[in-house]
């Protein structure tokens, strides 16, 4: 074993970090629920700490991947492949639909639980700053660049602005360019 300690420590700070953003809503100390922004005058009694939307400015993270992936997370876990949503008049694919990431396995379990779409941005921001750690540490970068990096890529722009199918594929790009090194 060659690994130093020193480098455990980084990484523990790099899955811990999205969590720690994200706890005043995984306890229940605000609502970041991406519904209770979608649903509009339709929720009362929901006050605001700061202003402006927290991290959903789509409205398809409440209406498209909460909802529908909580339906393909739930047939998943029937033992089902995800292939129609029945709850739309005849039936429409629910599988074809990339924006409720059905086929998005192991993640897309996630919105089977409570705060799912939360539970899936954070662990898709831990993935994504281990994978940039990682290429910095392949570009033989410093230890501290390479924590810089993986916190930036971690809190990047698509994941403050965007929960739903723009930020599925950001942890593959560190990943992408880490096969070309």
């Amino acid at each position: 074993m060659n690994s130093s300690p020193r480098i455990y420590l980084p990484i523990l700070c790099l899955v811990l970090l999205p969590f720690i953003a994200h706890l005043p809503d995984l306890l229940g100390l605000l609502i970041e629920d991406p519904a209770y922004r979608t649903a509009g005058p339709g929720v009362r009694g929901i006050s605001w700490l700061l202003f402006g939307t927290p991290g959903w400015v789509d409205p398809n993270a409440g209406a498209t991947t909460e909802a529908l992936g909580h339906e393909a997370a739930l047939q998943w876990l029937s033992g089902h492949i995800p292939w129609w949503n029945t709850y739309t008049g005849l039936g429409m694919p629910l599988a074809a639909e990339m924006q409720n990431s059905a086929l998005f396995l192991p993640f897309i379990l996630l919105l089977a639980l409570p705060h799912g779409v939360i539970l899936i941005k954070a662990a898709l921001q831990v993935l994504t700053g281990l994978c940039a750690f990682g290429l910095g540490k392949s570009m033989k970068l410093s230890l501290p660049a390479c924590i810089f990096m993986g916190i930036l890529c971690e809190f990047s722009g698509t994941f403050a602005w965007f929960g739903h199918g723009p930020i599925m594929p950001l942890p593959f790009l560190p990943l992408l360019c880490l096969g070309r090194i």
